[in-house]
């Protein structure tokens, strides 16, 4: 069922492309940072490259490739003589199937709407320190792994325009929703040696992002 959901929405998107009025390849890439305090720096993100077979102005479907990344804050506990400590990280490898919206007329810039479906593997490291001999020196006791599926939405809303008078080289910036959720994922990393677990809050955030592409064809 998983995967059949992957095809049936894969199918769709592309199969909506045939409406399209103009054949226009293109390739794009895309940066999204995401703002949530139970990570380090305060946030996570991914990266995507991607490309699209058909376009008109109007409507763009995409199909990309995307890697997430992020960390959670360190779990430290501290006892009169001895210091724990938890690190955490993720990973993420998927597919992202999507559609452009532009929501105004052509001008200098114009207004869009990019709702996104994403899909693939994640992988979780959690690695347990304690010092011992020497209390300023934490050592590494003992890591796990996890590995599981994942799947959910982005949705984002932004200005785009052109850089160059051939309507080549587009650039566009925006906010973005995901709706990705970790927490039981995270749940499933436990230890031999400790009773500590990572403690993670949702990853559903509101972040920021900057997307360019590049048309094989003049409009």
């Amino acid at each position: 069922m998983f995967k059949q959901k992957y095809v049936i929405i894969i199918c769709c998107v592309f199969c909506f492309s045939a409406y399209a009025q103009d054949i226009s390849p293109s390739v794009f890439a895309k940066l999204n940072g995401f703002r949530n305090k139970s990570f380090k720096e305060n946030g996570f993100y991914d990266i995507q490259l991607g490309f699209g077979l058909f376009s008109d102005f109007w409507i763009a479907p995409k199909l990309a490739f995307k890697h997430n990344n992020g960390a959670l804050n360190d779990a430290s506990v501290f006892t009169e003589t001895t210091e724990e400590q938890l690190r955490t990280n993720y990973t993420g490898n998927l597919v992202s199937v999507g559609t452009k919206i532009r929501l105004t007329k052509p001008e200098d810039v114009w207004l869009f709407f990019w709702p996104e479906y994403s899909f693939g593997n994640f992988k979780y490291t959690s690695s347990y320190f304690k010092t011992e001999n020497n209390p300023a020196r934490l050592q590494l006791q003992e890591s796990v792994n996890y590995k599981n599926q994942q799947d959910y939405f982005d949705f984002a809303l932004g200005l785009e325009g052109y850089l160059d008078f051939d309507q080549r080289f587009l650039i566009s910036a925006y906010l973005v929703y995901t709706t990705l959720d970790l927490r039981q994922d995270f749940d499933q990393l436990s230890f031999m040696q400790t009773g500590q677990r990572p403690i993670p809050e949702k990853n559903s955030s509101l972040g920021i992002g900057v997307s360019f592409e590049y048309h094989f064809s003049k409009k």
